[in-house]
């Protein structure tokens, strides 16, 4: 495939991408089974499934950030904290909900289950080869 219909190919996935993630996001519904806030701490009680995802992802370390680089080197995007929640796609929704999911550990996984429900397991199937198993 040449160098064009790549460029194509990847402008139409972030076309898309920005579309399907903006369309409807002021509709949030969070399940009680999705979701549940602990006693301690305003924690979220999360399945183990979840829990191996997050270890998967960050080593269970909210601290934890990696950058999303273009070929020349910028970065474009960033993946924050316990489950390394991309702000490209995300930080417009954690803002609008006033989650702050870069620092807080019990944000960021408020942040996890809401995006698990919109998309099911497919925002961490770059790990899922680590906690399919």
């Amino acid at each position: 495939m040449n160098k064009q219909i790549k460029i194509i190919l990847i402008i139409l996935y972030f076309v898309f991408a920005l579309w399907y993630f903006s369309f409807n996001k002021r509709t949030i519904t969070v399940s009680p089974q999705i979701i549940e806030i602990g006693q301690v701490h305003d924690q979220p009680s999360i399945s183990p499934l979840m829990e191996k995802i997050a270890k998967c992802e960050s080593s269970l370390y909210q601290t934890a950030v990696n950058e999303n680089k273009r070929a020349d080197g910028t970065v474009w995007s960033r993946d924050w904290g316990k489950f390394q929640i991309n702000d490209f796609y995300w930080g417009d929704l954690a803002e609008e909900l006033e989650l702050d999911y870069k620092y807080s550990e019990a944000d960021n996984t408020k942040l996890a289950m809401i995006i698990l429900q919109r998309q099911g397991l497919v925002a961490w199937s770059a790990s899922k080869y680590c906690w399919n198993g």
